[in-house]
């Protein structure tokens, strides 16, 4: 009777344990990145942040700007989308147990920070800035080649 008890002992344990420690239906979220005119959107960097815990997630969008997150714990998360030369995208979503889902987001143009140098290479260049005067040298074969308008 003893050794009953212990192998149902074990056994329960051993059915408890596996319950505890089995994987539960996670859930998934995908969708596109596209830009104002709904052209899909390659490379974007995606992050995807579970609200409760603070673990974050990433990935980048393919070629038909379409970015995935498997297995995901229910919940509340936050989707942000990054690329350069739009403004960042974020979107809440709520997860449930089994739950597919499909969030689009749209990336709205941003900010182009471009500098241009110019550099001015041969004779140097000078510019009055004080009078709204324009000059310029003219030399002596130039005032001989004129076309004189009425004079012999």
């Amino acid at each position: 009777m003893n050794i009953r008890v212990i192998r149902l002992f074990f056994k329960l344990t051993l059915l408890f344990s596996l319950n505890l420690t089995a994987p539960a239906a996670g859930a998934s979220l995908s969708g596109f990145i596209k830009d104002a005119s709904g052209a899909p959107v390659a490379g974007v960097a995606v992050s995807l942040r579970n609200l409760a815990t603070n673990q974050t997630r990433e990935t980048l969008s393919d070629d038909r700007g379409r970015y995935a997150f498997p297995a995901l714990d229910r919940g509340q998360h936050e989707i942000l989308a990054k690329s350069a030369g739009f403004k960042p995208a974020r979107l809440l979503v709520e997860l449930s147990v089994g739950q597919s889902a499909d969030a689009d987001l749209i990336l709205l143009p941003g900010d182009v920070n471009e500098s241009l140098t110019v550099r001015a290479e041969g004779s140097p260049v000078s510019i009055e800035t004080r009078t709204a005067a324009v000059g310029q040298l003219v030399s002596r074969r130039q005032i001989e080649t004129l076309p004189l308008n009425g004079r012999d």
